[in-house]
Order: structure tokens, then C-alpha cells, then sequence
């Protein structure tokens, strides 16, 4: 299951911290959605193009340390590559292959006990 980390540290990355609060239901949909599908065993065989699923991550490293990292080569700021093997043998957990029906929770019958 790959799921983002919106954890931002920084004083200077104060506004976007806020924004990230006041929208934090959007973050809770999609864990909630991720781990339905785990629930339901939703998944699929992973291809080489999952290897980029959580790049968008990488915008919230620290410039200074990017930097650094390059310069000391550290493989943190290199390209991740993955082998075709290895990737053939792993699977991923996909909220996209839940159906709508099954994306709709509301429609859940509650429990009697409750």
C-alpha cells in the first residue's frame, strides 16, 4: 500500500502547513479509500512504472539538503531504479480497481448491534 506522507516541518513552510490542515479530510478520504482496499484484497502486479508512485513527495525535501545530497552523492537524490525481476515478484495495493459501489460507504448497512 503506498500512501503519502503529508508531514511538513519548517517555519518557512508555515502556509502550506495551514492549507494542509484545513484540507485535511481529503487526506483522510484517501487513507481511508487505501486501506479499504486493502481490506477487500484489492491489488494488482506491480510494473515498472510504480516505482514513481510517491514522487510528488520529494517537492517537500529541503532545497539545502538536496543540495547537499547531490554533492556528497548520497542515494537519497539519486534515481531510484528498479529491477524486472524483482518487480515481477511484488504487488500493490490499488484503490483504483475498488467499484463504485464499493468506493460508496455511506451505503454500508450498520451493524445491529450499534
Amino acid at each position: 500500500m503506498v500512501t503519502r506522507n503529508y508531514n511538513l516541518l519548517g517555519f518557512l513552510n508555515s502556509f502550506e502547513r495551514i492549507r494542509r490542515f484545513y484540507t485535511k479530510r481529503y487526506q483522510a478520504e484517501d487513507y481511508s479509500e487505501k486501506t479499504y482496499a486493502v481490506i477487500l484484497k484489492r491489488y494488482r502486479q506491480m510494473v515498472m512504472d510504480d516505482i514513481n508512485l510517491c514522487i510528488e513527495e520529494e517537492n517537500d525535501w529541503p532545497a539545502k539538503w538536496i543540495k547537499t545530497g547531490k554533492e556528497k552523492q548520497s542515494e537519497w537524490c539519486r534515481d531510484f531504479v528498479g529491477d524486472e525481476k524483482v518487480i515481477q515478484l511484488l504487488s500493490v495495493y490499488d484503490d483504483k480497481l475498488l467499484s463504485e459501489s464499493e468506493k460508496d460507504v455511506s451505503k454500508v448497512e450498520t451493524p445491529f448491534w450499534k
